[in-house]
């Protein structure tokens, strides 16, 4: 059956006893030709629960797959470099996606992950360089995401994550994302690993109080990013993370976290000239009162751990301060 494109449906329903890597075979020895010469979609037979490793691999002509919701398992490089590949709807139902199952489909725009998906294995879309948007079902409520998933996806501009159980931002998950501008990072998130944002196109970023850790590099190169959101307290900051981050112009943390982050940033002289020299503390009340005394231009002194913020033992006071949104602040400004 072909359209006004010359596209061909070739429906796979009749082919029972072969699966994965044998399924596109068979149907191209039966129609008399080795590999398809015109764009054509892929329907699924209903038997096929399980798409084997390089099934459809380098199927150029390839532009759709349609799956059904007794798919429960997509193959190492399932379909890899299948360039033309522009839409596939993955069904409730699947549970995994193996390694580079999409890697380089340079097509396919936008892809929807269901509410049953508990694992998606490293580079699962890695260079899918026209991909735009992905999003993952509301329901999810516990999935596990492998490394550098969007990888080199530059065209990315909305994602929806999991807003349940999502503990960490895997190694360099949107790496290279260039046109990823903002991203709301779920509440539940615990730790940001490495590389995790290197190169994305990120303007701000927020982290909530539940993060404890954040990886080396993991933001790296974000050439774009301006303004940093810390409302943990307490947080092991790794080596190197706002690397290359020109325009970083904003950290709003809390004080006693500056003497950590300057700890990771020790190499680079003039990232903590920038903020050690050239920003000022406000801290606020729960009522919006300034708790630091303003210069005569207006502008407040830096707050920093000093002898004014111990307690008789010598242990820190930090000040338990509420903004209007019911979450710990601390604005820490650079005034430019």
């Amino acid at each position: 059956m072909g359209d006004n494109n010359q596209q061909e449906a070739i429906d796979l329903d009749a082919i029972d006893d072969n699966n994965g890597a044998d399924l596109l075979e068979a149907i191209y020895r039966r129609r008399g030709y080795d590999y398809p010469d015109v764009p054509f979609r892929l329907v699924i037979p209903s038997s096929v629960t399980v798409i084997d490793d390089y099934a459809c691999m380098e199927c150029v002509m390839l532009i759709e797959v349609v799956f059904h919701n007794k798919v429960t398992e997509i193959g190492r490089q399932a379909f890899q470099r299948c360039f033309n590949l522009r839409r596939v709807e993955l069904l409730e139902g699947l549970l995994r996606v193996e390694r580079d199952a999409f890697y380089k489909c340079t097509s396919l725009r936008e892809i929807v992950i269901p509410a049953s998906v508990q694992y998606m294995e490293d580079l699962v879309f890695d260079r899918c360089e026209s991909l735009q948007t992905v999003v993952f079902a509301p329901r999810t409520t516990s999935i596990e995401l492998g490394s550098q998933l969007f990888r080199g996806c530059t065209d990315l501009r909305f994602v929806t994550l999991p807003q349940q159980n999502l503990r960490s931002i895997p190694e360099g998950l949107f790496e290279g994302c260039l046109s990823l501008t903002h991203l709301q990072l779920p509440e539940s998130v615990e730790e940001i690993e490495v590389r995790a944002f290197r190169g994305s196109g990120l303007r701000s970023v927020t982290l909530f109080e539940n993060v404890h850790r954040i990886r080396r590099r993991a933001f790296e190169d974000c050439a774009f990013l301006e303004r940093v959101i810390i409302y943990s307290t307490t947080i092991t900051l790794a080596t190197d993370i706002f690397v290359k981050c020109p325009l970083l112009s904003v950290i709003m943390m809390a004080p006693w976290l500056w003497p950590t982050l300057f700890v990771s940033m020790n190499e680079h002289p003039e990232f903590i000239f920038k903020f050690f020299r050239h920003y000022s503390t406000q801290i606020f009340d729960g009522g919006g009162g300034a708790l630091s005394t303003a210069n005569e231009n207006g502008i407040n002194r830096v707050v920093t751990h000093d002898d004014d913020n111990e307690d008789n033992n010598g242990n820190r006071n930090r000040r338990d301060i509420e903004d209007g949104h019911n979450r710990w602040c601390w604005w820490c400004e650079w005034w430019r």
